[in-house]
């Protein structure tokens, strides 16, 4: 590992727990510049920023970066506090209207995170009971929000539907799945799920009652939240610290035995111990803390660290560059198969010749007149080909296939497909 990699690590470690962060000697600018970018692409910097902020020897080589960081410090700041508030006026809104959703990931992973305002998130997420869509859109329309335009589009097909709170950058997706069903890759997922409103539990944050899944149920969906990510291009370090964090502090009302169970349902029990594991030696994850059983200590896999090079290669979501999120076709078509037939043809194909409806968001006059799909393909291609022409290292077809091909070795080795 690199010196910047491993100072982004510890730094993040240091922000968790709020202790000292040791930069080491062996830094010099160029490390920083890196550590920047690639705390960047994780949409981690203004968390860590306090960790180094000060440091004498941070100092003497990048004094010139103090009033950048501080800025989006305060951007950050304000920022999630105002999403915050917005999001807690929102619950209490459905309140009053007797509609109480379960709230996963964003405010429920930052509600035990030191510093929870540094760690930003891009909306909120609200998961319904099935049949209740029409009222919770009703009321989200009588508080203000509006659908997103892409939204008002699928807004009868997708599992999930996004609303933002015009002039803010408040923005909530309402799921009526948890996981798309109409994907072969993720189709059976929602079914781990199918009690999650009896078993729910109420946490209190900022003082407002919140609808939370029970610890089981909501480290299911933060490692098949990873999983699906990981599946689409991959995901960033991130991720792992939410699902740690979380089970730091309710991992002895987690049913492990019963989580193993359903992870090994998607056959991601040993990618989920990969991510714990990653959190133990990386991030201060506390095996007797947490109550993380033996049995999952010792069934993890021998070497942790080619997981951990594709997380901090991803980015955030798996976006730092297009030819990672092009790979993503060999990955999901690999998993969708068992790892059966030619998952690097088959993805391919699906890449070159996506479905008529995911056409349709780019190319929307498709809705009106559907046999002009062909002729839509050829334009894709044709970008696509231009882009890759002009020298993008962005964008390259042979470097897809590269990504590909390693990724799906990562997911045999982690039991993902046989």
């Amino acid at each position: 590992m690199k010196n910047y990699q491993r100072l982004f690590l510890e730094a993040l470690k240091a922000s968790l727990f709020e202790t000292k962060l040791d930069i080491p000697d062996t830094m010099t600018r160029d490390d920083w510049e890196h550590f920047f970018q690639l705390a960047g692409e994780q949409n981690m910097l203004p968390y860590i920023t306090p960790a180094f902020f000060k440091d004498s020897k941070f100092l003497s080589l990048c004094a010139d970066t103090v009033p950048y960081l501080r800025s989006s410090m305060m951007q950050a700041l304000s920022y999630q506090t105002q999403n915050d508030s917005h999001f807690l006026r929102l619950y209490n809104f459905l309140a009053k209207r007797n509609l109480s959703p379960v709230v996963v990931k964003g405010i429920i992973c930052r509600s035990v995170l030191p510093n929870s305002e540094l760690r930003t998130s891009s909306d909120e997420d609200i998961y319904i009971p099935n049949g209740s869509y029409e009222s919770y859109k009703s009321a989200l329309l009588d508080f203000g929000m509006q659908l997103t335009p892409h939204s008002q589009e699928v807004e009868d097909k997708s599992y999930e539907v996004s609303y933002v709170l015009p002039g803010t950058s408040f923005q909530i997706e309402v799921h009526v799945g948890l996981f798309n069903s109409d994907s072969k890759a993720f189709q059976n997922m929602n079914d781990l799920f199918c009690d999650v409103f009896e078993h729910s539990i109420i946490i209190t944050h900022q003082g407002t009652s919140i609808r939370s899944m029970s610890p089981t149920d909501h480290a299911l969906f933060l490692i098949l939240h990873a999983l699906k990510h990981f599946l689409g291009g991959g995901f960033g370090i991130r991720l792992i610290s939410d699902l740690c964090m979380y089970c730091l502090s309710y991992g002895h009302d987690i049913d492990w035995s019963d989580l193993k169970r359903r992870c090994e349902l998607c056959h991601s029990f040993l990618f989920a111990t990969g991510l714990f594991e990653i959190g133990h030696t990386h991030l201060g994850f506390d095996y007797e803390n947490a109550g993380y059983p033996a049995l999952w200590q010792d069934a993890g896999v021998d070497d942790i660290q080619p997981l951990l090079n594709d997380l901090l290669d991803a980015g955030i979501f798996g976006a730092s560059n297009m030819t990672r999120k092009h790979s993503a076709n060999m990955t999901v078509q690999a998993y969708s198969s068992g790892g059966s037939g030619k998952p690097v043809t088959s993805g391919l194909l699906r890449s070159a010749f996506p479905p008529l409806e995911a056409m349709q968001h780019k190319y929307p006059e498709l809705k009106e007149h559907p046999v002009m799909l062909p002729f839509a393909w050829l334009d894709r291609i044709a970008k696509y080909r231009k882009e890759t022409a002009e020298g993008n290292p962005d964008n390259n077809v042979s470097d897809s296939i590269k990504i590909g091909k390693q990724r799906i070795e990562l997911m045999r080795k982690y039991g993902l497909i046989e």
